[in-house]
């Protein structure tokens, strides 16, 4: 089979089932959730990335199985296979318009794939050497425009970095900016598109998205080891998920911790505290009053961004938590884990 064909599941398709079927879960759940998941099972590795499409009713996952999936909202169906990559997927994201989805990969580039046929878009360039690791993607609200963070190295600690710029649909590179990360960068768009964050390791920086530049920020957005990052959708809340050595009872042990800071000029505003592993990944929800967030101790906390206290604690015997999307409605919560799982949480509302 050609790997970049679009495999679709359907009553006609009933080998493919048995890879994507729906099942039961068993977890606890904390603080306010009152409903189980419903678990999306089909990858065969870990799941990495999520995306829902702009008018939420699909969710694509993507996966070191090399495949990106996409399942019905809210049923929680399979839709369709693309076998996008021959390494891990590490980042999808859909266009604007919903009828593109661009997909970053471990040492296999970056590809834009037609969401109705499955069929590739383009493919756009990426410097050969070392391998790129493409950690990253973001859309500017017209589509016209596509940022990437690409590390160069090996999947856990890349040697160096770099931000690149495309314009869609030519695939012109306008940007290719060498960075001071030493691991792939998170990439988030500001809120009035000007700029482009990024946060990786011990540094966070801000890169205009017409020139390239780099402008000075606050020092206070870089102590600690950044290993996610979230700007809130009226660009004012930057968070940050940190790890730092502390001291305790005269040793030192790794702190893991959320700090909210005010974007414009760097004050943090609080400290959210209580996962017990590395946080792997931040999503805010579409009001900005509250965030997700995702852990190597297998935990998704819903936390208030003005107090700070957890809301929910959600357990769903994933594993390693690497992904979260929540719905543009946001009523649905995404969580992908380290056994390819993908969790699907009905949201309080505010």
């Amino acid at each position: 089979m050609n790997l970049n064909i679009l495999t679709r599941v359907s009553s006609v398709a009933p080998a493919l089932m048995f890879v994507c079927t729906i099942v039961p879960a068993s977890m606890s759940v904390k603080n306010g959730f009152a409903q189980n998941p419903q678990d999306l099972v089909g990858h065969q590795r870990p799941a990495k990335s999520l995306a829902f499409s702009p008018d939420g009713k699909m969710l694509a996952s993507g996966s070191e199985d090399g495949t990106i999936r996409f399942w019905d909202i809210p049923s929680g169906q399979p839709r369709a296979i693309i076998r996008a990559h021959t390494m891990p997927v590490l980042a999808v994201r859909f266009s604007p318009d919903g009828k593109t989805i661009a997909s970053g990969s471990l040492a296999d580039g970056l590809k834009l794939w037609n969401v109705g046929d499955g069929s590739v878009a383009a493919n756009l360039p990426l410097p050969p050497q070392p391998r790129g690791l493409v950690s990253s993607l973001v859309f500017t609200s017209d589509g016209k425009k596509l940022a990437a963070g690409v590390g160069h190295g090996n999947r856990l600690a890349a040697s160096r970095s770099e931000l690149f710029v495309w314009e869609l649909p030519s695939g012109t590179q306008l940007h290719r900016v060498f960075t001071a990360f030493n691991e792939g960068p998170l990439v988030a768009l500001t809120a009035d598109e000007t700029e482009l964050v990024l946060a990786s390791g011990k540094k966070t920086a801000v890169y205009d998205l017409v020139t390239g530049k780099e402008r000075p920020i606050s020092l206070s957005f870089n102590p600690g080891f950044a290993t996610a990052m979230a700007l809130s959708p009226n660009g004012t809340v930057l968070a940050l998920g940190k790890s730092d050595k502390v001291d305790f009872q005269g040793q030192k042990i790794d702190k893991h911790q959320i700090k909210l800071y005010q974007f414009a000029t760097g004050q943090e505003l609080v400290a959210l505290e209580g996962h017990e592993g590395l946080i792997l990944c931040l999503a805010f929800t579409p009001e900005g009053k509250r965030i997700v967030s995702g852990s190597r101790d297998g935990t998704v906390r819903l936390w208030d961004v003005a107090s700070g206290q957890v809301l929910a604690t959600l357990m769903g015997n994933i594993g390693y938590v690497h992904c979260l999307a929540i719905s543009p409605n946001g009523k649905i919560l995404a969580a992908g884990g380290q056994n390819g799982t993908i969790q699907l949480w009905n949201l309080p509302t505010p």
